[in-house]
């Protein structure tokens, strides 16, 4: 995947460190979440501007990423 999407930003959410990657793209719409290395899950903007991912994060867990999201990449 590489050149694909960005170069990972590492953020810190409770007490994991996810490496947060952005489909390089215009719209910057679509994440990866990677935990240890692994991916965790995909996290897109759907139609109706609502943040969603593609396996069942935490709500709150998945509130703060959205804050990441939004703080380096909007």
């Amino acid at each position: 995947m590489s050149g694909i999407y960005s170069e990972p930003y590492y953020i810190a959410v409770g007490d994991k460190i996810y490496a947060l990657q952005a489909l390089d793209a215009p719209e910057q719409t679509s994440f990866l979440l990677k935990y240890s290395g692994e991916l965790r899950c995909t996290i897109t903007l759907d139609e109706n501007g609502k943040w969603i991912s593609d396996k069942y994060i935490d709500e709150d867990e998945l509130n703060e990423i959205i804050k990441w999201i939004e703080r380096l990449f909007m």
